[in-house]
């Protein structure tokens, strides 16, 4: 979750998948957009939301 000041509130970090990217592939890439972590390892979906 990440605290947006501007809203005052706390979301997921949002986007959409690239063409031909995998789940787990644009989750690593959204989280490295969003909030700049790195060596991001051990990650598997467990659902989705629209």
């Amino acid at each position: 979750m990440l605290y947006t000041e501007h809203y005052e509130d706390y979301s997921l970090p949002g986007g959409g998948l690239e063409l031909g990217e995998d789940k787990t592939e644009g989750i690593i890439r959204e989280i490295i957009e969003e909030t700049g972590a790195k060596n991001i390892t051990n990650i598997q979906p467990f659902g989705i939301y629209e």
